[in-house]
């Protein structure tokens, strides 16, 4: 509730906090913890966790509250953020500001400049160019994924957008929705974890062979809805509009670079039902209780074969491979999403010069662990890379590196306590790349 009389707590404004006497069940409520954008937990050393009760009443009849399952941690949901549009939509509306021509350029730009503003954030996006009202270059390299998608969505103008497949009514702008929409939506627990993975690692990369392949291991963290369908494809991460060529001529939305374009969904549109592994119990990807160890279920290998014209100049180090859980029907609930950046156009193979890396292009499988974990880089080092892992106490619990010429190190964390840790990766650049493992012993 917001604005409670008896302001608990003495707050400064607004006065926050649970309120009502209506309620007779248990409620989920959730609330970020944060200050100007900011995590409180990693800007200050020490954070104490208060209730503070008060009434503006001068007796009290009601029969009392309770809590229960408190939890306090980093948020765990990945966003995924689909958007169709159309490059030949000039349509404008009085809600869309100068200097934008079109609604589709104003939408774009809310979107490709959207991100996680708060620490631990992600968003995945899916820029799917369909054929109406105009024709959209990018539509003539990929037309049936973009159609089948929006038909799922009922989509039949653009622009059009779903947050974890939520919008607010079929055409409501996102720049109006999608910010609260997330804010809310990021305080949910994901409900499985997912890692895309070369298709025989360590040694491989998803790029390397002329053509994409790659894994997907689910682990749920709860038992997933039977009608969950896992979906993966390809997307392009950055195209000018002067890599268009004489296609140039058909963009009339003002835009000059695209983001995000899907370029392929694997094997098609439909996805993948994962009721059909074969490990599903009654056709449901099920997460055991604790202590038991998480079950990991794999998908794959998903494979495709691209015309290397396909793809845009002058980039060639701008892939990215996606994967989301997504309920089948109802309301088309997206689960949990991942994506893995900057894989190079195949056939290339990746750059041997990492200095630094990001931490999305850095593999640790597996993850969580139990007696042994490697870290993969997305290429040989020029010279030894430092590795540290920090537990939540900021204390180092082990040092190892990878060696000159190497790519991976596997090292032994069967005496390391159960937890989540930091792996810091030093490439002597004067920047840490950062990536969150955990390591879980079995009871």
């Amino acid at each position: 509730d917001r604005g409670i009389a008896a302001k608990p707590g003495d707050q400064v404004g607004n006065d926050y906090g649970w309120s009502q006497n209506t309620n007779d069940q248990w409620l989920s409520s959730r609330h970020a913890l944060v200050d100007a954008g900011t995590s409180v937990i990693i800007t200050n050393p020490r954070v104490v966790f208060r209730l503070a009760l008060g009434s503006a009443a001068t007796s009290i009849d009601e029969e009392g509250f309770g809590f229960d399952n408190v939890r306090i941690g980093e948020r765990t949901r990945t966003i995924l953020l689909e958007n169709f549009t159309n490059s030949a939509n000039t349509t404008k509306s009085s809600t869309t500001p100068a200097p934008f021509t079109t609604d589709e350029e104003y939408e774009s730009s809310i979107i490709n400049g959207f991100s996680a503003a708060l620490v631990g954030l992600e968003v995945v996006k899916l820029n799917y160019h369909v054929n109406f009202p105009g024709n959209d270059p990018f539509n003539k390299g990929n037309a049936a994924d973009p159609s089948s998608r929006a038909l799922f969505y009922n989509v039949d103008k653009t622009p059009a957008a779903r947050l974890d497949g939520y919008s607010p009514n079929p055409y409501a702008p996102f720049s109006g929705w999608g910010q609260n929409s997330f804010n809310t939506r990021t305080l949910r627990l994901a409900q499985a974890s997912i890692v895309i993975r070369p298709a025989a690692p360590p040694d491989a990369n998803i790029t390397n062979t002329g053509k994409v392949t790659f894994f997907v291991d689910v682990t749920p963290t709860v038992s997933l809805d039977p009608k969950t369908i896992l979906h993966v494809g390809v997307v392009e991460q950055l195209i000018p509009i002067a890599s268009l060529g004489g296609d140039q001529t058909l963009i009339k939305t003002g835009e000059t670079s695209f983001e995000y374009v899907a370029k392929k969904l694997l094997p098609s549109a439909s996805g993948t039902r994962t009721s059909t592994h074969p490990n599903a119990v009654g056709g449901v990807l099920v997460a055991p209780p604790a202590p038991a160890l998480p079950i990991t279920y794999t998908f794959g290998p998903f494979e495709w074969s691209p015309e290397l014209s396909k793809f845009y100049a002058p980039n060639t180090g701008d892939l990215g491979v996606v994967a989301f859980l997504q309920r089948e029907d109802g309301d088309k609930e997206v689960y949990q999403a991942e994506i893995v950046l900057s894989l190079n156009d195949p056939p290339s193979s990746l750059v041997t010069a990492l200095e630094p890396i990001r931490a999305e292009d850095v593999k640790v499988y597996p993850n969580p662990a139990n007696q042994e974990m490697t870290v993969l880089l997305p290429g040989e080092v020029a010279k030894a890379a430092n590795l540290q892992l920090i537990d939540q106490t900021g204390r180092t619990a082990l040092q190892s590196i990878i060696r000159e010429g190497s790519d991976r190190k596997t090292f032994n964390v069967s005496e390391l306590s159960s937890g989540v840790y930091i792996l810091t990766i030093d490439m002597g650049s004067g920047v840490l790349t950062r990536k969150k493992v955990v390591i879980v012993h079995q009871e």
